[in-house]
């Protein structure tokens, strides 16, 4: 429902505008009561928010006609990370690929964020890999494994990994690849389901292409297509699967999807990139017994 919201030309603007507005009078009311602080700006958004903000910071704004001339909203300010939670951004990406080649746009510019993160659950249906949109190589590797919370890792130097391994360290042995056909058929529900509101499945090309692209371990088109050592900044990052059972089963499903704000995980990793120093001085500050204890969230 707020997918059909947001993509129909009386509300689109709406939404844009309201959250716009929002998060600038948040950093207005910030700058007034700390005038000497030097800070920066981060962005964690979820599911479509993601959508929502990356539209705002780029300008896209598909429900409007071009020869609307009316002022557009923007921030006030610039962001140094940008971390999207459960986000099917790539499906919007993907199914706005005529426009975007055409316009010859980045899908990724440097002035959306100094650094984008995709956090994502592996069984989670709505969230979708960003880095084979932006170089298919990468299709053939593995997103960074998040690791436990307390760790120390240093994820720049975390080497590539193709799919085609099994990291025994990080994976568990709990029935994940037995979930991955369950997990694919719903993925590609959801993408109909969204190609159908967006009004851009009018064509038997279009619905197939806008299928394929989203197969489990395939790689999706890509025309603009970089060499892996051009991506100099991993951008999918994904969770442990603590869940366990079948990933057909709905409610597991709705638990994946908003699982990550109670995520111990998805928290010491987003703070640990907001503060890296904390990362390299965490072993330091904690005695062996006083270790976070790895909870299994359920």
């Amino acid at each position: 429902m707020d997918i059909m919201y947001y993509t129909s030309p009386i509300y689109g603007r709406e939404i844009q505008n309201s959250l716009a507005n929002e998060l600038n009078r948040l950093h207005s009311e910030f700058v007034e009561r700390h005038p000497h602080h030097d800070f920066k700006v981060s962005i964690m958004a979820h599911s479509l928010g993601s959508v929502i903000s990356y539209d705002i910071i780029t300008g896209w704004e598909p429900f409007i006609k071009r020869s609307d001339s009316s002022p557009r909203i923007h921030l006030n300010f610039e962001l140094e990370n940008f971390f999207c939670l459960g986000s099917p951004l790539s499906v919007f990406l993907a199914l706005r690929q005529n426009e975007i080649f055409k316009e010859n746009l980045n899908l990724f510019p440097m002035w959306l964020a100094k650094k984008v993160y995709n956090i994502y659950h592996p069984t989670d249906p709505v969230a979708y890999r960003f880095e084979p949109l932006v170089a298919k190589d990468y299709c053939r590797y593995k997103p960074v494994g998040i690791q436990a919370h307390g760790i120390k890792c240093d994820y720049s130097e975390v080497p590539l990994e193709l799919i085609g391994n099994i990291d025994t360290s990080f994976e568990e042995t709990n029935g994940t690849e037995a979930k991955a056909p369950d997990v694919k058929k719903e993925n590609e529900t959801f993408i109909r389901r969204i190609s159908t509101w967006l009004n851009m499945s009018s064509s038997n090309d279009s619905k197939a292409n806008s299928s394929n692209q989203f197969e489990v371990n395939t790689c999706p088109l890509s025309r603009n297509s970089t060499p892996v050592e051009n991506l100099n900044h991993r951008l999918d990052y994904i969770l442990r699967d603590s869940i366990g059972g079948s990933a057909s089963n709905y409610l597991s499903m709705l638990y994946t999807h908003t699982s990550y704000w109670s995520n111990y995980d998805v928290a010491y990793f987003i703070y640990t990139r907001l503060f890296p120093e904390l990362d390299k001085t965490m072993e330091d500050f904690l005695k062996p017994e006083e270790k976070i204890p790895n909870f299994d969230l359920q």
